[in-house]
């Protein structure tokens, strides 16, 4: 099922919007560093930059809707074998949580 970026917005929590508009702050002040440093660099370099910026902005636009996957991330993405897949990784999740359960607990017992 596609959605919208905005409609997912919608839903979020008031903690995950404060930390996605936070991290657009960073964005933003990276941004005017990265400008500020294109305006010392020599006109022709600069063009060139602006030139391969735009169009990586013109592949993505109109990218803005999402497809919510069906649980088998090796079945979206089209693998052979793909419950195979999901069911060896599920198991190696198992171990690797088993395994840390143990250690803290063997962390407490110290």
């Amino acid at each position: 099922m596609a959605r919208n970026v905005n409609d997912i917005i919608k839903k979020l929590g008031p903690a995950r919007k404060q930390k996605i508009d936070a991290r657009a702050a960073e964005l933003i002040k990276e941004e005017t560093t990265l400008q500020e440093k294109l305006s010392t660099l020599p006109p022709g370099r600069r063009k060139k930059i602006k030139t391969r910026a735009a169009q990586l902005i013109a592949e993505s636009e109109g990218d803005e809707t999402v497809t919510e996957g069906s649980g088998n991330v090796f079945a979206d993405l089209g693998l052979p074998d793909a419950d195979q897949e999901l069911a060896k990784a599920e198991q190696k999740l198992g171990r690797h949580r088993r395994g840390r359960k143990r250690l803290s607990a063997a962390k407490r017992t110290r």
